[in-house]
């Protein structure tokens, strides 16, 4: 029933009984209101709130929650104003103590002359939905919390971070990887490694790894050169892993990848230099042994000897 319902001040009629009479037994609260609300004439709820038979004007601070009372009270005032019905979900105090929630209407009863005499209404227990969608609230926030906390690790790294699908493409770049490929997120995220930027044998590679690493769950190590978008080709050593689900499946493949070209150029710097300092530790051992070698000939046979260098 969504509109006001017209009674007689003498009685109800049958066909509002039959009504009440279903609402009663399909909620688990009951409740008729007087006209102004100020007083509840009558609840019937079982064990779940105080049940009461004669007029009470308690109700409000008895029953609702104390952060809820403005909130019903400005519910109540509107379907006052316009003779309509009265529709809120909100919190009470239950008859153990306990907080729970109800969702609770309330139609009109008007006379012949449009006079609100009185409110009836029902309300059903809500308290596990609303119960779920709090421990859902709070899974949302601690995701929320972890995924910032993530992003202001994976953010402010110099190294590359990744995640692929498995059908190869990125499920996730930090800003390091979208700065080497001069890109933003929404351009390269869905994205395969082609579309990103790599030739077609370093995509190819990476597949056969990743392919490789569904196959086996092993962790995979490379080391490859890529176009950095302002720096040019560098040379990066990275880490492909799996992510495992509770089922014992891989589901991603996650990466992390390092810019190693500064070392690379300091091991070839080093590798030059020994290669330099070898040949002129070497140049001036050998001209000392010839010079020996030669002077030894023109001495006699019993003053020549032999020189050992190290």
């Amino acid at each position: 029933m969504k509109g006001p319902v017209a009674a007689e001040t003498q009685g109800i009629s049958d066909s509002e009984a039959r009504y009440r009479a279903l609402v009663a037994a399909t909620s688990d609260v009951v409740y008729r209101m007087g006209a102004d609300w100020s007083d509840i004439r009558e609840l019937g709820s079982g064990d779940y709130l105080s049940d009461t038979k004669r007029p009470s004007r308690n109700w409000m601070p008895q029953d609702i929650h104390p952060l809820d009372q403005q909130m019903v009270k400005d519910a109540i005032n509107e379907a006052i104003r316009d003779k309509k019905t009265y529709a809120l979900e909100h919190r009470i105090m239950l008859t153990n103590g306990s907080l729970g929630w109800i969702s609770s209407k309330a139609v009109p009863i008007l006379n012949q002359q449009g006079e609100l005499m009185e409110w009836f209404g029902a309300a059903t227990d809500i308290t596990p939905r609303k119960r779920m969608e709090q421990a859902l609230q709070e899974a949302r926030d601690e995701a929320q919390q972890h995924e910032r906390l993530y992003e202001t690790i994976t953010s402010n790294t110099p190294d590359l971070i990744y995640v692929f699908n498995l059908d190869y493409t990125f499920h996730y770049a930090n800003t390091a990887l979208l700065n080497m490929w001069g890109k933003t997120w929404d351009e390269a995220i869905g994205k395969n490694l082609l579309a990103n930027g790599y030739e077609p044998w370093h995509a190819e590679m990476h597949e056969r790894e990743i392919d490789h690493i569904v196959a086996t769950k092993e962790v995979v190590r490379g080391e490859v050169s890529f176009p950095h978008a302002t720096l040019g080709r560098r040379v990066y050593d990275y880490i492909l892993t799996p992510v495992i689900n509770a089922q014992g499946q891989v589901v991603s493949v996650a990466g992390t990848t390092r810019d190693i070209s500064d070392i690379k150029e300091n091991e070839r710097r080093k590798g030059d230099f020994i290669s330099m300092v070898s040949h002129e530790l070497k140049t001036p051992l050998t001209s000392a042994t010839s010079y020996v070698q030669v002077a030894q000939k023109g001495l006699p046979k019993g003053r020549q000897h032999h020189c050992r260098y190290a």
